[in-house]
């Protein structure tokens, strides 16, 4: 299964919306079991969503030692979730399948 997950830097329409601005930063997947790449340096939030027929566990960490421990974040089969992260942290995702 995939992560897929755009990075963005501001929210739409002023800060009072509740969508991001687009377009993102960047785009690009996560296969499971791996780590994406260190967030760009201007990225305050995520979207991160699935496909498949599995759920994903996420974690968020420096981007050269973030792994996956039991009790990270569950994300359901095919779903969509924003997360705001530091900018200029140096984080990143790791993702796996989980039954």
């Amino acid at each position: 299964m995939t992560l897929y997950v755009s990075e963005y830097s501001q929210l739409g329409l002023g800060a009072a919306a509740q969508i991001p601005q687009e377009p993102p930063l960047a785009e690009y997947t996560v296969a499971s079991g791996a780590r994406g790449p260190a967030f760009q340096v201007a990225t305050r939030f995520v979207r991160v969503s699935t496909d498949g027929a599995s759920a994903m566990q996420l974690a968020f960490g420096p981007s050269a030692t973030v792994t996956i421990v039991a009790g990270n974040q569950r994300l359901p089969i095919n779903s969509t979730e924003y997360k705001g992260v530091p900018s200029n942290s140096g984080l990143a995702v790791a993702a796996t399948n989980v039954a």
